[in-house]
């Protein structure tokens, strides 16, 4: 008798193609938000906990937009403060808003950026 032999192991490639595997605007969002509180404190002492439901819609929106996680801090700042329209926000973020945002935002080196937002989802991920 032949002893039995496995099928071959079969290969499954998932990439996360946001709204598609996984729909991750409102995460990204509220990562930002208190990222955002926490980097900015005081310009952003009088934020709410929470963004209001009108900043998680227009930030689902520009979601496409996000390159990396940490860019969710300077989106969900400029949504607050109204300063830039989701239409501008999608139009120009790659091309030049993103530098715009971050030379008005205090010129923060991306490390800096990448550290408290990574410490916020950390922060999350352990409770």
């Amino acid at each position: 008798m032949r002893p039995s032999v496995p099928p071959p192991a079969r290969l499954l490639w998932a990439f996360d193609f946001d709204g598609v595997l996984c729909h991750s605007a409102k995460e990204l969002c509220m990562t930002g938000w208190v990222a955002a509180r926490r980097f900015w404190p005081s310009e952003a002492h009088s934020w709410p906990d929470r963004p209001d439901p009108n900043i998680l819609s227009s930030f689902a929106t520009v979601r496409p937009v996000v390159e990396t996680g940490w860019e969710s801090m300077l989106i969900t700042r400029a949504l607050h403060e109204g300063e830039y329209s989701t239409e501008t926000i999608l139009k120009d973020y790659t091309a030049s808003l993103r530098e715009t945002l971050i030379k008005e935002y205090g010129e923060y080196p991306p490390e800096a950026y990448m550290e408290t937002f990574r410490s916020v989802r950390q922060e999350w991920m352990n409770r």
